[in-house]
């Protein structure tokens, strides 16, 4: 079982939880007075973003080859389906969605890691320790609830079922990743708040400046996938609108409202 895309990815789900408990562990404990830790949390949280990015590339693959053994794979996509559409339907169910999402959060995490280099030393431990619980916390997920490596009990079908033709529109390639990046952006704010609250290092002028630009990247990108979507929901959904009361349009837009006081209320 192992040896198959499935079997493998879902070790690799496993990998990322365990690898991401034992960075928060290395990150706590250096936070807790052993700084020389400091470097093995920050190499470690590498690693937890690495093995995110496999995970990914493993399942793009499993699509771009039409590995039907795989039941997401198989309920999101189909033989006619060109290469582009076959990438974008990695986001195109919840299962999918969250590897995207936590692969999203993988590489705000590297960037992020790798800018706190020689900065931040007391607040850095606790910010690498939020955020692999965020990670630890989308594993978890994709463990249970919604493995994207979930094996078709019975067999791989000739062919798959195809994705929504609402879905087969280039608004889909752009727009999701464009809210995600707003979405998983706010993560990195979220940790050095944290962090400077377990710390008592509340100085608005350390926290509040250090996260000032990565919440505005975090802001543009939502402002940019709000938009996009309002230009395929007026497009494609045939109703001649740019916005409806449903649960996904607020789930776009509370978000947005929440970062744009955030980000007004720390001029």
């Amino acid at each position: 079982m192992w040896l198959s895309l499935a079997g493998f990815g879902t070790l690799l789900v496993y990998g990322i939880l365990v690898l991401s408990a034992f960075t928060f562990s290395l990150a706590v404990t250096a936070g807790s007075g052993r700084p020389r830790l400091l470097q093995s949390a920050r190499l470690s949280a590498y690693a937890t973003s690495a093995l995110v990015f496999c995970g990914v590339l493993l399942l793009a693959y499993g699509f771009l080859t039409h590995d039907f053994r795989v039941r997401y794979i198989s309920r999101y996509s189909d033989r006619s389906m060109t290469d582009g559409y076959l990438l974008t339907a990695l986001w195109g169910g919840q299962d999918g969605s969250l590897l995207w999402w936590t692969f999203l959060l993988g590489g705000y995490t590297a960037a992020c890691v790798r800018w706190m280099r020689g900065k931040y030393r007391e607040l850095q431990p606790f910010v690498i320790a939020t955020l692999m619980v965020v990670l630890a916390f989308f594993a978890t997920l994709m463990m249970f609830p919604a493995n994207p490596f979930e094996q078709n009990l019975t067999g791989a079908p000739a062919d798959g079922n195809g994705l929504n033709p609402l879905l087969q529109n280039y608004w889909m390639i752009i727009h999701p990743p464009c809210l995600y990046m707003g979405f998983v952006g706010c993560t990195v704010p979220f940790s050095f708040a944290v962090a400077a609250l377990v710390t008592g290092r509340l100085d608005a002028s350390e926290w509040i400046v250090a996260v000032r630009k990565w919440m505005l990247f975090a802001f543009l990108f939502l402002s940019v996938g709000n938009v996009l979507g309002m230009i395929w929901a007026y497009e494609e959904l045939g109703w001649g609108g740019f916005w409806a009361w449903d649960p996904v349009y607020n789930a776009a837009c509370l978000p947005w409202f929440t970062a744009a006081a955030y980000v007004h209320s720390t001029i």
